[in-house]
């Protein structure tokens, strides 16, 4: 999933918001993530259990249960 994808789901589910660069650095930011279970498809065959979409809502409903949490997170 992309950066546009991701932005366009959390806009159907959350309401659009503007994308803006926010350069400060924050406690939980780590410089680069690759999320390409790829590699380890091949060389392992594993392959994640729980779909996108699932993890996707999980998170949406934390983050309707807890409205607060990008403030306690330090966000």
């Amino acid at each position: 999933m992309s950066l546009a994808q991701l932005t366009a789901w959390c806009d159907g589910r959350f309401g659009a918001h503007p994308v803006e660069a926010d350069s400060r650095e924050r406690a939980y930011d780590i410089p680069w993530v690759v999320m390409d279970n790829t590699r380890a498809e091949r060389h392992f065959g594993w392959q994640p259990d729980t779909p996108l979409p699932t993890v996707l809502e999980e998170i949406a409903v934390h983050a309707d249960n807890n409205p607060d949490w990008l403030e306690r997170s330090g966000m």
